[in-house]
């Protein structure tokens, strides 16, 4: 046998064990959606250059994304940062990041002639991601075809310019009239223009919560990117509007929506806060892998440990008290001869009777003038024997207020002696500077 034959057999015998594993023709098995779709080089690192404790420099951005492992990213700005533009697309090309999308004006004002000019210096070719108020909504079907194309002849302009460079145009939910995904369907189908679509931000759309799965078979067609964020309805108005993944109450339910609708565009996820924009991505990328799991039946694990500092869940106020509830109203109908006790049932001498010593601290009224004075808290203390009397010290003020003789305390047998306040039982009392006697006080 010679060599070629022995290696021959050997490799076949390898084979047909499964040690050299598949034929290099047979397919690979298809990767689940949400793995697809959630994957790291899937995923845009969104609003953290003005949102971010560090201030980072275009340079050590790309290297955090890198680092992170982030292969895209969405430029939002302030007039600051646009003198390092050009940086700025050097640094992510030098690290091997995409500029998914850009952060655009309404109009073609400088600041926006300042990015499509420095997009086509690059030759970088991108989203720009565009949003305007539009107002509150229409009211009548005249008024919205009005604004519809009102709205349309906004966005053509700068639809144009950006065809010029090679880019697209990505309609932006940002509250208002505008920010409603219907109204930009609206506005694309004005447009007649394959360049123009959409970009969907969870965190602009908690009144949409309800309804999002029916939104997002509507925007699928046009739905360019999709941002991520916890979600929990009403968050935007408690406190609660940005949240890290896995913080959310919906966060599951939007994610399952998002996988089922058939979606496989970009997926960004935010920055956002003042904190440091390194810290709060990778609480997000805790949250997302935290998440996945999920989508695919697993149970879920414990929750991954904060960097960034999240708003408090807020407690919802305590309703009125009423003294009546603080104990169960009697039963009717068939129950049990305890459970259709009433008040009565409770009056109970037993405690009035007992002997609680020399000392008793309680809150208590003593007379005072033709009224009575509070002592919230008191110390009263028996002199003599029992009907000799007492004087009750004020631990608040620190000082004697007032004696008397002629008896000790009286409880109340209401309740099991416990629902009133002691009283004095007296023939004489000195309050202040003014003597009582039991006559004065019927």
């Amino acid at each position: 046998m010679n060599r070629q034959t022995f290696a021959a057999r050997v490799l076949i015998t390898l084979a047909a064990v499964g040690l050299l594993g598949p034929p290099a023709s047979a397919a690979d098995p298809p990767v689940p959606a949400a793995d697809q779709l959630l994957a790291r080089d899937n995923l845009v690192a969104w609003c953290i250059v003005p949102f971010d404790a560090k201030k980072r420099s275009p340079e050590d951005r790309a290297a955090m994304l890198k680092r992170l492992g982030f292969r895209r990213f969405a430029y939002d700005w302030r007039a600051e940062h646009l003198p390092t533009f050009d940086r700025e697309l050097i640094a992510l090309k030098a690290n091997g990041i995409e500029l998914t999308a850009v952060w655009f004006p309404a109009a073609l004002d400088r600041d926006a002639r300042t990015l499509l000019a420095g997009l086509k210096r690059h030759g970088v070719r991108t989203q720009l991601w565009m949003t305007m108020n539009g107002g509150a909504e229409a009211v009548t079907p005249d008024e919205q075809a009005k604004r519809v194309a009102a709205t349309a002849a906004a966005v053509r302009p700068v639809a144009e310019a950006a065809a010029e460079v090679g880019c697209t145009v990505a309609l932006y939910n940002h509250g208002g009239w505008f920010g409603e995904p219907e109204n930009q369907l609206a506005v694309i189908a004005a447009l007649k223009r394959a360049d123009v679509g959409i970009v969907y931000n969870l965190h602009h759309g908690h009144d949409h919560l309800a309804r999002f799965p029916t939104l997002l078979r509507k925007m699928l067609p046009h739905l360019w990117a999709l941002n991520l964020n916890g979600m929990t309805p009403g968050g935007d108005t408690a406190g609660r509007k940005i949240l890290p993944l896995g913080r959310g109450e919906s966060d599951l339910a939007v994610l399952r929506a998002v996988v089922a609708s058939g979606y496989r565009g970009p997926v960004g996820v935010l920055g956002h806060t003042d904190d440091d924009a390194e810290d709060r991505l990778r609480d997000n990328l805790d949250g997302l892998d935290w998440l996945r799991p999920q989508l695919a039946g697993v149970p879920p694990g414990p929750l991954p440990k904060l960097r960034t500092p999240v708003p408090a869940v807020p407690v919802p106020p305590a309703p009125p008290v009423n003294l009546a509830d603080w104990t169960p109203r009697p039963a009717t109908g068939k129950a049990e001869p305890w459970e259709k006790a009433a008040d009565p049932d409770w009056d109970d001498a037993r405690f009035r009777l007992t002997d609680t010593g020399p000392f008793f601290n309680a809150t208590m009224d003593y007379p005072r003038g033709t009224g009575k004075e509070r002592v919230y808290k008191a110390t009263a203390i028996r002199l003599g024997g029992p009907d000799a009397g007492g004087v009750v010290f004020d631990r608040s003020t620190m000082r004697l207020s007032a004696g008397w003789t002629g008896g000790y305390l009286r409880q109340g047998d209401k309740r099991f002696g416990l629902m009133n306040t002691p009283v004095v039982t007296y023939l004489r009392c000195t309050a202040g500077n003014a003597n009582h006697s039991a006559n004065d006080h019927t």
